[in-house]
């Protein structure tokens, strides 16, 4: 435990006055400084994270999307098979109490619309608490938590 004394009161700056509790990023301008910086960081990251950012090839997403979660510790993610995902998801995984059912698309525009069936679709894979993997595979997931789209 710790605590923390001050000296004084801290004023609260007016740009701060009315936003509400939380964590905000400012965005500075850019001096010789910080792109020095950002350039030392870019050296250390990975070139599959610029790669994911920028890629339009639908099949490289997947493939980065699937690193991502690896990299962040999600070590039991399932890739389903490309060759018979035509309209299924692109992953599963569980992590803790947590079970997820992802698809990845690159397409930006009415994105929610043209995608509402496989949500659906997921949404009442999530409900039963069972997923298909591949043709003869299933994974049951009845005893962990499941979102829905728009969820908080």
């Amino acid at each position: 435990m710790f605590r923390v004394v001050l000296d004084s009161p801290i004023d609260n700056p007016a740009q701060y006055a009315n936003l509400q509790k939380g964590w905000y990023i400012e965005h500075e301008e850019a001096n010789a400084e910080s792109e020095q910086l950002t350039s030392q960081v870019s050296d250390l990251q990975p070139p599959f994270f610029n790669d994911l950012l920028h890629t339009e090839n639908w099949s490289d997403f997947e493939d980065y999307t699937y690193y991502l979660l690896r990299l962040l510790g999600i070590h039991a993610v399932y890739k389903i098979d490309r060759r018979r995902q035509r309209g299924k998801a692109d992953g599963f995984f569980k992590f803790k109490g947590l079970a997820v059912i992802y698809d990845c698309t690159l397409e930006q525009e009415q994105r929610e619309e043209n995608k509402s069936q496989q949500i659906y679709n997921y949404c009442k894979q999530l409900e039963t608490g069972m997923i298909e993997l591949d043709g003869k595979a299933t994974e049951t997931f009845s005893d962990h938590e499941k979102g829905s789209p728009g969820e908080q």
